[in-house]
């Protein structure tokens, strides 16, 4: 134990000095540049798919961004780009077409009805689609390969418009991606794969950016609750401090046996927190992993719950400033993402494919989409590497190729806590390899959450301020997990103990007097 302590102040120590020369950058969404974008979309009256969703996201690096229909999309002047989406065959609006027609502003054009605007783009379907397997560059022979075959519009072309893009099947290409300079058409609307890096090259030009070089890096550790081997998160923590790598830590207050059901907290293990605390104080970053509740949880409940262990935590001077889904929650539900948007401003996750359109897929960089209701959300692009997978390092490193390209990409990368530092270093050693690259700090970003009775605030220049109003009986409860009739109990047994008390003493005090009269009696009649 003392071994211990004393490597946990040389740490300190350490990463004080450290703090000040970590090479970091801002996590950030372009959106408030004052720019605006319309996305508009035909579908079924199923309304906005996940690719909508996600091209919402990749959009919204650059700029703020709305989602409509085309029967709802009108003021375009209003708008400084406009995308239009066809998921489904659909005869559009005159006065939506007269207006995109009159529209200054650079356009992006998606997947059918695209011979209905011919007055932006001189590109018309054939009727048919081609499946493609591969797409690459005109004129290089270097190309991507789909994981399965990739249906596309077959299209004609003017002389105007040239093709950025090709789509091949066997030795036969297809234009995929063309432009006349001003707008762009993709053969396609599913973007939810690689095609999403064709969208995120040309967003740049659109919106008259520079093409950002410089790709951020983040590494969290999840899996951090009361059951947590403390042994092994102190280990991998130290090596990271070592190595000038900012911390990020994801932490439940909670934690239940898979096989017993015993639900454990943060009361029971003071190590722990202790730990934990010194890292915060270090500059650590603590971020609120979010529950994993059963599915018939209602939307009641999970409020309570997500409230209650933020409270909690900041019972015990642990302030999160994020949130973020664990790992192994394969599923986030619209519900989730409504309840966490109205307790945080930044979101740090990967993308979740099962029970939504709204997270499956996730941008490369940081976002801050329409439907996420102001919240920022900062994408763990890499995922989760396990302690004992080659072949998630193997996936890892073919991401971080895949995102080598893309214009201020975000590499963000989750490890358990209970990972092996060889591992990590091997990881190390990816990010390492790849140029441009910069730690994320996110104690320069804006970052907020508001709860009942706790109020946590990061602002640019790294204060972080706290504003809990916990009633101390409340705070008492959770530092020592106690329930209202647990507290009643004790409190009646201490009244009690004092009536006890009080009677002993009485009786005590009885048998002096008494004793004393006796003595008293006894001198008096010698």
């Amino acid at each position: 134990m003392h071994s211990m302590n004393l490597t946990n102040t040389l740490l300190s120590c350490l990463a004080l000095c450290i703090l000040t020369i970590v090479p970091v950058q801002h996590a950030s969404a372009n959106n408030d540049t004052g720019l605006r974008s319309l996305i508009v979309y035909s579908n079924t009256d199923t309304g906005p798919d996940e690719h909508v969703y996600l091209l919402d996201q990749l959009v919204s690096h650059y700029s703020a961004t709305e989602i409509k229909t085309a029967a709802e999309a009108t003021g375009l002047s209003a708008y400084d780009a406009i995308f239009y989406v066809g998921i489904a065959e659909e005869q559009l609006p005159a006065s939506f077409i007269s207006d995109v027609s009159e529209f200054d502003g650079p356009m992006m054009l998606f997947g059918k009805n695209i011979n209905q605007f011919q007055d932006r783009i001189k590109v018309t379907t054939t009727g048919n689609t081609v499946d493609i397997i591969e797409i690459g560059f005109p004129g290089e022979a270097e190309r991507n390969t789909f994981a399965t075959t990739k249906e596309i519009q077959a299209i004609k072309l003017t002389e105007d418009v040239e093709t950025i893009v090709e789509g091949w099947r066997g030795n036969v290409a297809y234009p995929m991606l063309v432009t006349n300079g001003n707008d762009y058409y993709l053969a396609t609307s599913q973007l939810g794969d690689i095609t999403m890096y064709e969208v995120t090259d040309v967003l740049p030009e659109m919106f008259a950016f520079n093409r950002s070089t410089q790709k951020s890096v983040f590494l969290t550790i999840k899996d951090i609750h009361p059951a947590t081997n403390i042994e092994a998160l102190t280990q991998l923590t130290a090596y990271l401090i070592a190595d000038d790598i900012p911390i990020i830590l994801a932490i439940s207050p909670a934690y239940t046996d898979p096989e017993t059901g015993e639900v454990r907290h943060f009361s029971e293990t003071t190590e722990l927190v202790t730990n934990i605390k010194a890292l915060q104080q270090m500059g650590s970053t603590i971020i609120y992993s979010y529950p994993m509740l059963p599915a018939q949880t209602s939307a009641e409940q999970k409020r309570k719950t997500v409230e209650s262990e933020i409270q909690e935590l900041a019972s015990f001077g642990i302030h999160p400033v994020a949130v973020t889904f664990p790992s192994q929650m394969d599923g986030v539900s619209e519900e989730d993402l409504n309840i966490v948007s109205s307790y945080f401003s930044t979101v740090i996750s990967e993308a979740k494919p099962v029970n939504t359109t709204l997270f499956k897929y996730a941008a490369p960089y940081v976002t801050k989409p329409s439907y996420l209701n102001g919240m920022v959300w900062i994408p763990e692009t890499l995922g989760y590497v396990s302690t004992d997978s080659t072949s998630g390092l193997l996936e890892t490193k073919g991401r971080i190729n895949q995102l080598d390209s893309v214009a201020g990409a975000t590499l963000g990368l989750t490890v358990p806590a209970y990972m092996q530092v060889d591992r990590v270093e091997e990881v190390m050693q990816m990010f390492e390899d790849v140029p441009n690259t910069t730690w994320l700090n996110l104690h320069e970003q804006d970052l907020s959450v508001d709860v009942p009775d706790v109020t946590i605030g990061v602002d640019t220049q790294g204060l972080v301020t706290v504003e809990s109003e916990i009633p101390r009986l409340r705070a008492f409860m959770y530092q020592y997990q106690l329930s209202y009739l647990e507290i009643a109990l004790w409190l009646m047994a201490a009244v009690v103990v004092i009536f006890i008390v009080a009677f002993l003493a009485y009786s005590f005090q009885l048998k002096l007097r008494l004793r004393k009269a006796l003595f008293s009696e006894r001198s008096r009649h010698g």
